[in-house]
């Protein structure tokens, strides 16, 4: 029994080693700052904006998310997965070739949005002169987001997170709380000191990229393996987006810009449910990869209880704090007129309360060869989510949207619990024996 004991404390001091310990408290850090200066920015932008500028302003960023995505062509968790890899197999060519790759593809469509994005804006509801700074963000955001990976694949797991995280929201937050005391701002200056940050942070994360000094006599291209899996992740990766800002984009083309601002509230209260769960993403991602690689199945599912474990018992005072003051948090931080934002975000509270106890399903997928059972559950459930808004919003408004997407987390969910379930015999729930992990 006693040796029993000892054997499952040595395991788990393996897999939660002090650098994984570090690298969780150092990003649980970083995220509360993130979060702190994402709701400042968010109520400075509330209270300094109208209600339909704040509405269009967050229209805009959503739009500006959805773009970027193809733009990374799904490359970000793939240069996590294949870095990761490729550094335990110390194979340095292939990610010398490899950036030459991502960079590459991510350029080009770069382009391609170029023209498909005027276009668009040509014939849509916004100034055509919002065009240059969605492209150029939705550009910059990408490529950014690409350096950060390489960063993280390399377990610079604090320093990928500071351009997007710290960098980014803290320059913002700077710029928007003196300027909004100057009475200036409106959606375009909005957009423009969105602009202005995030382009520090890229410049930043190259900084930190450069110092990685990934330098290769040889050079070995993979590319048709590379592009096999990149759209999966693509496809995975949209649709997860998709899954968290369908309702936000569908109720800006179908409702005012009013309920869209009071949809943004709630969203953006109702995403601090899955603050842990991001947290536990961030790092545990090259880790899950690495395990999996050495084929080490009960060192694996060790860490994905503790994770979950870790996550729930976070996000559950959220929830109980929100229930019961959310109405006042609303009005003292956003304004009175805001109020109207407490059902639907009690109603998305539901829906990620339930994301944190069925755990990290899709990253598992993702970081074990399975991206492409990951994507046809994300495709299945954005189907779901865009059916649901589509029936709901028309009616309910904002509030139609929020229970279209807390049922489709629901859905998805438990869709991805099941394929990890089957192809791995992995559980990633809370709801587990921990004496059998």
């Amino acid at each position: 029994m006693r040796d029993s004991v000892f054997r499952e404390g040595d395991k788990l001091k393996k897999i939660i080693s002090i650098p994984l310990v570090k690298s969780l408290l150092g990003t649980t850090m970083v995220k509360v700052i993130t979060v702190f200066l994402s709701f400042f920015v968010s109520v400075f932008f509330a209270r300094s904006l109208s209600v339909d500028d704040f509405g269009e302003y967050n229209y805009l960023v959503n739009v500006i998310t959805l773009i970027s995505l193809p733009i990374s062509a799904g490359l970000p968790n793939l240069i996590v997965k294949y870095t990761s890899e490729y550094r335990v197999k110390n194979e340095i060519e292939k990610i010398q070739g490899f950036i030459f790759f991502a960079f590459g593809l991510s350029l080009t469509i770069s382009l391609i949005f170029f023209l498909i994005l005027f276009f668009v804006f040509e014939y849509g509801k916004f100034d055509n002169t919002f065009a240059f700074y969605v492209l150029l963000l939705s550009v910059i955001i990408s490529i950014t987001n690409i350096l950060a990976s390489f960063l993280r694949g390399y377990d610079r797991i604090l320093l990928s997170q500071l351009p997007i995280f710290i960098i980014k929201p803290g320059l913002l937050f700077i710029v928007v709380v003196i300027i909004g005391a100057l009475g200036g701002l409106n959606v375009e200056s909005a957009l423009l000191l969105n602009l202005m940050a995030s382009s520090v942070a890229l410049v930043y994360a190259f900084y930190e990229f450069c110092k990685l000094r990934i330098n290769s006599s040889k050079v070995i291209y993979d590319t048709k393996v590379w592009l096999g899996k990149a759209l999966p992740f693509l496809i995975s990766g949209s649709a997860f987006f998709l899954n968290s800002k369908l309702d936000t984009l569908m109720l800006g083309g179908l409702r005012e810009n009013s309920e869209v601002a009071f949809y943004e509230v709630a969203s953006k209260l109702g995403t601090l449910m899955t603050f842990f769960l991001s947290i536990n993403a961030t790092v545990l991602a090259p880790k899950i990869a690495e395990l999996y690689t050495v084929n080490k199945y009960s060192e694996l599912k060790i860490l994905l209880f503790r994770s979950v474990l870790f996550a729930s018992s976070m996000a559950l005072p959220f929830f109980i704090t929100f229930f019961f003051g959310g109405e006042y948090i609303i009005s003292r931080s956003y304004g009175i007129e805001y109020v109207e934002s407490y059902v639907p975000l009690i109603i998305l509270m539901f829906g990620h309360l339930f994301s944190c106890l069925m755990g990290s399903s899709g990253l598992v997928l993702n970081m074990t060869n399975n991206q492409n059972l990951a994507a046809y559950g994300m495709v299945l459930s954005v189907i779901i989510n865009f059916t649901l808004n589509f029936l709901l919003i028309p009616f309910w408004g904002a509030i139609g949207a929020a229970v279209a997407t807390s049922l489709s987390l629901v859905a998805w969910n438990s869709i991805l619990v099941v394929m990890v379930k089957i192809k791995l015999g992995v559980n990633t729930t809370i709801f587990q024996n921990p004496k059998l992990c």
